[in-house]
């Protein structure tokens, strides 16, 4: 609802007085929509296809703004090595090693996944 609002012209200000959400998240979501322009106004573009994966659009988000499939967004991204990578997440706030590290992914550049013999999930 908040991204729909502002898509529809309505401030941060005005939405910060009606919801009380602080406006840091606003602005947040405010980048977020205002980036869906770029990405509309550049179809195929892959540096701003690399830029919304980092922004975190999924491909089906993606291909409704190219007017495109998921699967030809994927195959592109795939073509241009824009590749989701593994972060490890600190769940002992570094006191000490975790003996199940906790992964999340993203499409930054290092990935902190080690690949094991180990069976994983």
């Amino acid at each position: 609802y908040i991204a729909e609002a502002l898509r529809r012209g309505f401030t941060v200000e005005q939405i910060h007085e009606w919801s009380q959400i602080d406006r840091f998240f606003l602005t947040k979501i405010e980048n977020i929509v205002r980036y869906e322009t770029i990405i509309r106004d550049h179809i195929g573009d892959i540096e701003v296809l690399r830029k919304a994966k980092k922004m975190g659009f999924s491909d089906a988000a993606i291909a409704k703004l190219w007017k495109r499939s998921e699967r030809d967004i994927y195959e592109m991204r795939k073509q241009a090595g824009i590749l989701p990578v593994y972060k490890m997440v600190d769940t002992c706030a570094a006191e000490f090693a975790s003996e199940t590290p906790y992964y999340y992914s993203t499409y930054e550049e290092e990935n902190e996944s080690a690949v094991t013999a180990r069976e994983s999930v």
